[in-house]
């Protein structure tokens, strides 16, 4: 990603009120070097009372969290995998070169928060661009139980690859949609904790 570095924050915060899209970035394009395509997509949720603000990356298994209030940034957790993330100028994106992700990363794919618990799912799956998407390196999804300050207090691997899940209100039971051999026929599987 050093490459293609147009010196702007990881994430950006725009008040909704103030936002005109005239003014972003693909439209701004004398301001930037590159465009990069909107695949750094975030897992976002927030807490007022603990005046937390978490961003969960989906496309690589990071996530930041800020106060709510000020948007200062509190810490940053990468890992357990840390997916070597590479990016390449893609097709033609009008006036500025189209910077894209070069395969799938699945990072975080869904969160559950409770009033003191953070549940984050780990996709856990990853392949380049030029291996078919049917030879997917694929690993089990994993389920992390956090403290809202980031601490890891559990870590659930599961036997298969989820791309959703909930839970109960008792906190009993994770319930998980999977998409076996990559069909577009989803199944659900309810886990035991």
């Amino acid at each position: 990603m050093k490459n293609f570095n147009n010196n702007v924050d990881r994430f950006i915060f725009v008040n909704e009120k103030e936002f005109n899209v005239t003014n972003s970035t693909y439209s701004d394009f004398k301001k930037y070097n590159y465009y990069l395509s909107n695949i750094n997509q975030v897992v976002m949720f927030s807490d007022v009372t603990k005046n937390r603000l978490w961003c969960a990356s989906k496309g690589e298994d990071r996530f930041d969290i800020y106060t709510r209030d000020s948007l200062r940034l509190l810490g940053s957790y990468i890992g357990p995998y840390h997916y070597d993330v590479e990016y390449v100028v893609g097709e033609a994106g009008g006036d500025l070169p189209l910077v894209v992700r070069d395969g799938l990363y699945s990072g975080y794919e869904a969160a559950v928060i409770t009033d003191n618990y953070v549940y984050l799912l780990l996709g856990n799956q990853k392949y380049k661009s030029e291996i078919p998407k049917s030879d997917v390196i694929s690993d089990k999804s994993e389920i992390y139980k956090l403290s809202w300050e980031g601490k890891l207090l559990c870590r659930y691997i599961l036997d298969r690859y989820v791309y959703a899940f909930s839970m109960d209100s008792q906190e009993k039971y994770f319930y998980c949609t999977v998409d076996e051999n990559r069909q577009l026929d989803p199944k659900f599987v309810r886990y035991e904790l």
